[in-house]
């Protein structure tokens, strides 16, 4: 599945420009609604259009593969979601010279 990490991105916004950033400010810098906004960060394979993640790395000064992270799926049948969760919860990492 793909994982979006918006929040992410948001809190190492914050740090960097040293102020708060939102939901508000994103949804009015990008075009995206707030609601849309709202279910690519809490909901995990959000399917989203190209566009919207075009805008999104705009904002953000990065690229895809800051904004989105690939996380292997549990295997058929398994109801072992560890691997998984622990790919969701790794830290965005810093990104190199910002």
């Amino acid at each position: 599945m793909i994982y979006l990490q918006i929040k992410e991105l948001i809190a190492a916004r914050k740090a960097q420009w040293g102020r708060r950033v939102t939901i508000s400010e994103v949804s009015s810098a990008t075009g995206i609604s707030r609601m849309t906004l709202t279910r690519m960060m809490r909901r995990q394979g959000y399917s989203s259009v190209t566009n919207h993640l075009d805008k999104l790395c705009d904002f953000f000064q990065c690229d895809l593969g800051e904004l989105a992270r690939y996380v292997p799926n549990a295997k058929p049948g398994s109801t072992d979601t560890r691997l998984e969760q622990a790919a969701i919860n790794r830290p965005l990492e810093a990104k190199e010279g910002a």
